[in-house]
């Protein structure tokens, strides 16, 4: 059977049935594929759990997505061959009785029919049947049926496909999201892969306590995908069938879903989370990322799809993907507001929310014209969906892209190798962009490029439509923010006299969520919060010790975790729970009675004037050991260019550097100091000045330091560019 939960641990290993007759008293590794138990002894290793064979014409890999208030979309997989279904598949549909008060019987079953789409990515196409198969390896038939439904109301459904040979699978049951007009309760959370300690269960057993009627899942599933030739994916869509046959989830795609990384020398396709040598492109059927669907072949076949109206097609090169995908799409892709008609961005009202799902990997023309449009036909009537969230994968403002704005984009946006992946945002890794020379004159875009492109976009409609949240992922760690009225800088919204405005009361601009570690590969069983001072400490009010904070950031936390919203017609409430005991770690409730367009910001008062430039080009700053300037009244520091004394020599090393309000001195060798970072600091300047001068005779750089390093590390406050220079004879 398939295995009912997601793996204990990130490696091959088996469990002996003699262990435990209970097999769902474990937690079953999905490596490689769903877990059997006791599955065909063979002497020398009897009774011995290993791979599934899985059954033909059996369901599996059923889950619900969420359409609209009427509508609920079944999927669920079948292996057969391409000539077994003859027929649509079929869903059993059971209502109960509207109201028990009547003593009315439930109506009877209706046979609801739907569409089947056979999939064959490579490897995946084999008509072996015989028990000599040592590979399962025919192609999915994916089966989506759209489920009429009434918000509220208990169902009862079993699924099978319209094969001659297909089966009924088990029957299981699930409320319609939307019956409580009062009350609107939903569970959000990204980046979950096969780990002990993921939110499988946890969202489970809160849909069946009435905590939650939908859940979202804010991009990168499962983690390498399409690993052991797809099977890693069907173990995650296994796993987390009795969670998602239970309540309709929300899927949005993650970078894990949309790049495939480039394979380093010597690399097989299981190092990365793509097959056929490239990760899936698109997730809708139509579109691929900017790409129309006449236009790209058929996964698996490179022919063609037929011409519009039969134009939709996939460029997913996984089973998963094409899976949520396709299901997306006869989802909310077509029954939003303004159906999107791709499951690239959709959105959907559940009860009191408007919730809106966009695609950072590809912010194009389109999607924001979508958008506004969308935006705008829900701001119409805000009293029936009083409460906006925006959802993507990327968060648009964190303070750990904040603190990394100049380093590679690309990186960022990437896909980790297997084994490095970070269990927790702290230890989230970038890298600078590559020397021109390697890169061959290609442009390198920063982080801080593509959070400013995305800022830029998004929050004049924020602003303009009133958005009240934004839930990401990808960062793999909980941060919480204020109403932010600046997406750039992570600056607080402030009352008519400029006062700076840390409360969530009748907010005036969009507060920032990033719940980024629904379980990833090998998250630890620990969780906590903590104020915003990285890597730093709170010394009389302020962060000391190398920290840096950002005004807009109220809380960050790590560990496994999600968050379950609850929304009244004036309040939203966001509980953070530990995936690990179920805790609450922290909670806040906004309160808004005027939904709609925030209020504008007061000016900013007028910077002063900028000195008058000196008439010539001030010489180069003869370093002796330590270079050390204050800036002036905000405006940075003079542009310089620093050289060793000794001629001849170069640049060896930069043992100290600090942008901020560093103390102590250096020698004139630059070697022994007593530097030391102060309340202020940037992390970046080592690194940055290091790459920029260690190894030549001399090295230039901007007066504006801040922005050379990605952003100020403490507004307001005059900072100092100290730093410690040690030369040597050029060999």
């Amino acid at each position: 059977m398939p295995g009912a939960r997601a793996g204990m641990h990130e490696k091959d290993c088996g469990l002996h049935c003699t262990d435990n007759k209970d097999q769902f008293a474990y937690i079953y590794d999905s490596y490689a594929g769903p877990w059997c138990f006791c599955k065909d002894p063979v002497a020398g290793v009897e009774n011995v759990s290993q791979y599934c064979t899985a059954p033909t014409d059996i369901p599996e890999q059923i889950n619900l997505q969420y359409a609209s208030s009427s509508a609920v979309v079944v999927g669920f997989v079948t292996y057969e061959t391409a000539d077994s279904s003859t027929a649509p598949p079929q869903a059993r549909l059971q209502a109960a009785a509207t109201l028990a008060a009547t003593h009315h019987d439930p109506p009877p079953p209706q046979i609801v029919t739907g569409v089947t789409h056979m999939y064959a990515p490579p490897g995946r196409n084999s008509t072996d049947l015989s028990s000599n198969a040592t590979d399962f390896a025919l192609p999915y038939m994916m089966h989506y049926i759209t489920l009429p439904v009434t918000p509220g109301l208990k169902y009862t459904y079993s699924v099978r496909s319209g094969s001659g040979k297909g089966l009924w699978s088990d029957e299981y049951s699930f409320r319609a999201p939307g019956g409580n007009a009062a009350e609107t309760r939903v569970a959000t959370y990204g980046d979950m892969g096969h780990s002990h300690y993921n939110c499988m269960q946890n969202v489970k057993d809160d849909a069946a306590n009435g905590l939650i009627d939908v859940v979202v899942h804010m991009g990168d599933h499962c983690y390498n995908l399409g690993m052991a030739n797809d099977r890693r994916g069907d173990a995650y869509m296994n796993a987390f069938q009795p969670a998602l046959t239970t309540l309709p989830w929300f899927p949005i795609i993650g970078n894990h879903e949309w790049v495939y990384r480039n394979l380093k020398p010597g690399e097989s396709r299981g190092h990365g989370d793509g097959d056929s040598g490239r990760h899936y492109e698109a997730i809708a059927w139509g579109e691929a990322y900017g790409v129309s669907g006449d236009s790209i072949p058929f996964p698996g076949t490179g022919a063609l799809p037929p011409s519009p109206p039969q134009a939709l097609a996939s460029t997913a090169t996984t089973a998963l993907g094409h899976h949520l995908a396709t299901g997306t799409l006869y989802g909310m892709g077509s029954h939003g507001l303004i159906p999107s008609n791709t499951s690239r961005y959709i959105s959907t009202d559940i009860g009191l929310i408007h919730m809106v799902g966009l695609d950072l990997n590809n912010l194009d023309p389109v999607q924001l014209a979508w958008f506004e449009a969308d935006l705008a036909r829900v701001n119409q009537n805000r009293s029936k969906t009083p409460w906006i969230m925006v959802m993507s994968h990327f968060p648009v403002f964190h303070t750990q892209t904040a603190a990394h704005a100049n380093m590679s984009a690309a990186h960022y946006r990437g896909d980790e190798r297997m084994g490095e992946y970070a269990v927790d945002g702290s230890e989230m890794t970038f890298e600078p962009c590559p020397e021109p020379s390697i890169r061959k004159g290609k442009p390198c875009q920063t982080v801080g490029e593509f959070q400013l492109q995305i800022g830029e976009s998004l929050q004049p409609l924020f602003r303009k439509y009133g958005v009240d949240l934004y839930n990401a992922g990808h960062v793999h760690s909980y941060e919480n923010t204020w109403p932010l009225c600046d997406f750039r800088t992570g600056a607080i919204c402030r009352d008519e006299q400029n006062n700076p405005l840390k409360t969530f009361d009748e907010p005036r601009g969009t507060v920032h969520i990033t719940e980024g570690n629904g379980g990833v590969p090998g998250v630890a069983a620990t969780y906590g919060v903590k104020d915003c001072c990285r890597h730093g400490k709170w010394v009389d009010g302020t962060c000391k010790g190398g920290g840096r904070f950002w005004e807009g950031c109220r809380l960050v936390g790590s560990g496994g975790a999600y968050g379950r919203i609850t929304a009244t017609s004036t309040t939203l409430t966001y509980d953070r729970i530990a995936n690990n005991g179920g805790n609450i770690t922290d909670s806040w409730t906004i309160t808004q009675h005027n939904h709609g367009k925030f209020p504008d910001q007061p000016p900013v008062p007028p910077a002063p004037p900028a000195p008058p430039s000196p008439p010539h080009p001030q010489p180069p700053t003869v370093v002796k050991g330590c270079y050390s300037q204050l800036e002036k009244a905000g405006r940075g520091v003079p542009a310089t260019t620093i050289e060793c004394q000794t001629q001849g020599s170069i640049i060896s090393a930069i043992p100290f550097a600090s942008w901020g309000t560093p103390t102590g001195a250096c020698s004139s060798d630059g070697n022994s100091n007593s530097f030391q970072v102060g309340n202020c600091n940037s992390n970046e300047t080592l690194a940055v000045f290091t790459k920029l001068c260690v190894g030549k005779a001399s090295c230039s750089f901007p007066g504006d330091i801040s922005s050379m390093l990605g952003g100020d590390p403490c507004q307001g406050v005059l900072k100092t560019l100290d730093l410690a220079v040690a030369c040597k004879p050029k060999v």
